[in-house]
């Protein structure tokens, strides 16, 4: 079942930013068969109009979500980034 029109305007972050909305780190997937990335691009445009420090990354694939390291134990390239946007806001620990 679709969406109404109501439930998906409340459920739209994009159009709900409070002014205290921290800093924001935007990630998801070229293909995410849940969530369209246009999603992401909304969402990181309307933290940018709202002067919210914010950073947007967007991974090839068709995931839905994605895990902090590879099958081999080794962190993927979204961490790093998130973790180095989290510092630079005073969010998080040095890495």
């Amino acid at each position: 079942d679709s969406p109404t029109e109501a439930q998906r305007l409340h459920s739209s972050i994009e159009l709900h930013l409070a002014p205290d909305t921290p800093p924001t780190f935007v990630g998801g997937t070229t293909d995410d068969p849940a969530v369209p990335m246009q999603n992401a691009v909304m969402i990181y445009e309307a933290l940018n109009a709202a002067h919210i420090p914010t950073e947007l990354h967007l991974y090839e694939g068709k995931t839905h979500g994605f895990p902090l390291r590879d099958p081999a134990g080794q962190l993927l390239p979204w961490a790093p980034a998130m973790l180095t946007f989290l510092e630079r806001h005073g969010l998080g620990q040095p890495i």
